[in-house]
């Protein structure tokens, strides 16, 4: 009776479907994002980035020359991006192609060609991967892959690339039912009990220790919280008035008064739970004591700010969700802020669903963030500051 219960539930689960319509879209973009199923040790945390990095190297089906040819006729090559608790794979097409687009999906999800050999390969390419200070500065987690074992990375994704766990988000010139049907019947589990068995007791990963270049790096990291949080709008505005632009607080105070920082950034960072508010900057003069120097000289000048400061933050966030921004700190991949691209909107339907907030829109966020008043922005920039977990971090 359990088995067939398995089996049962296992033909009955399926993804969880999101849509951007954009009937004027000249192509349609769909990704599929699988959440991580539970909290990562550390040769978890390897293994599900070798995993992500595998996806587009060819599956049991269809050679990675395949998938680049039929996957690029919209000259948009497949791509993947992979966070600490989320994988993304997106596939762009004419608008003709939503059949082919679930057809390699679903081939780079279930059926990858998880090898010993293409695993020790892709393993050396992520080592020998250049990195600058202050990219490897936000991507900070360390990764042992070689401590990983073809074991290992088949273990974890017999258990997390399940259809339950796949949310689908499309856009373009296309319907909700358009794309439920025509991905009906994909995914389908193979009915066995998802089985941790290789590296559960692992510890958590650590944080990066070292760079290759003489300069410290700064963090002020506060917790993950989602968009539909009843605080979020807050959060928001305050990291728009902390980081957006020369004259928000992050260039301005620790840039230009205190000459501390030669790159510096307020990032709202994508995670499976949320957005992860996060101040970063690089600084070759200041060591350990510089993340509570920057601390203190911002809730500083949070005290300072006034109805000018609730503007100009406003007037920010309007052209980061109306147009997008290059200095928003709204980003929802490791790259940069969120555009209006079709890609981007896209994405952004993708992780409210991870999220548990399918129903939230751009405009809805928006609306809430121009609700927000001036003693509300200062106790959220407050809190975010004053609670933030500090790093500092040693180069070379």
């Amino acid at each position: 009776m359990i088995a067939a219960a398995v089996l049962l539930a296992a033909a009955q689960a399926k993804p969880q479907f999101t849509v951007e319509v954009d009937q004027l879209a000249p192509v349609i973009v769909v990704q599929a994002h699988i959440k991580a199923p539970f909290e990562f040790g550390y040769r978890e945390a390897a293994a599900w980035n070798l995993i992500g990095e595998m996806l587009l190297d060819g599956t049991e089906d269809l050679s990675k020359d395949d998938l680049l040819r039929y996957g690029s006729q919209a000259g948009i090559a497949p791509s993947v991006l992979v966070l600490p608790d989320l994988i993304s794979v997106q596939v762009v097409l004419p608008p003709d192609g939503l059949g082919l687009t679930g057809t390699l999906l679903e081939a780079m999800l279930m059926r990858p060609k998880l090898t010993a050999e293409r695993l020790t390969a892709k393993k050396e390419t992520l080592k020998a991967r250049p990195t600058e200070a202050f990219t490897r500065a936000l991507n900070s987690t360390a990764y042992d892959f070689d401590a990983v074992r073809l074991e290992h990375v088949l273990d974890l994704h017999s258990i997390a690339f399940r259809a339950e766990n796949i949310v689908i988000s499309a856009g373009g010139p296309l319907t909700h039912s358009q794309v439920e049907e025509s991905y009906a019947g994909r995914f389908r589990a193979d009915g066995r009990a998802p089985a941790r068995r290789a590296i559960r007791y692992d510890p958590l990963p650590k944080h990066a220790t070292k760079h290759f270049w003489p300069v410290w790096t700064h963090e002020l990291q506060g917790e993950a919280f989602a968009a539909a949080a009843a605080d979020s709008a807050g959060k928001i505005l305050a990291m728009f008035a902390l980081g957006s632009g020369k004259d928000a607080s992050v260039y301005r105070v620790l840039r230009e008064d205190l000459r501390m920082s030669y790159q510096q950034a307020a990032i709202l960072w994508p995670n499976a739970k949320g957005w992860v508010p996060r101040v970063v900057l690089t600084s070759k003069s200041v060591g350990i004591e510089g993340v509570e120097t920057a601390r203190t000289a911002l809730l500083k000048d949070v005290e300072a700010w006034n109805e000018e400061s609730l503007v100009r933050a406003k007037s920010m966030a309007a052209a980061a969700f109306t147009s997008g921004s290059v200095v928003s700190p709204l980003w929802i991949d490791p790259y940069g802020p969120m555009t209006a691209s079709l890609v981007d909107r896209t994405r952004f339907r993708g992780l409210m669903t991870v999220m548990g907030t399918p129903d939230l829109r751009l405009e809805t966020l928006r609306a809430s963030v121009d609700q927000v008043e001036l003693a509300a922005l200062k106790a959220a920039a407050k809190q975010l500051l004053e609670t933030a977990q500090g790093a500092s971090i040693q180069a070379g």
